[in-house]
């Protein structure tokens, strides 16, 4: 399982880090908790951006 860092997926989605923590905090997007360190699971984070396709 390949997990990324609040960087990575800041990066990948062009938000701040501080919104990624944010949407972690709020549940909204998955995250797993090594202490302080916050990764996201790749494949969970595909399949929450898959999910918030709405058509137009």
């Amino acid at each position: 399982m390949e997990l990324l860092t609040v960087d990575e997926v800041a990066q990948k989605l062009k938000l701040s880090k501080s919104m990624v923590y944010l949407l972690c905090q709020q549940g909204k997007l998955p995250a797993v908790r090594f202490g302080k360190s916050v990764r996201i699971p790749a494949q969970a984070l595909e399949t929450w951006l898959q999910a918030q396709i709405r058509p137009a």
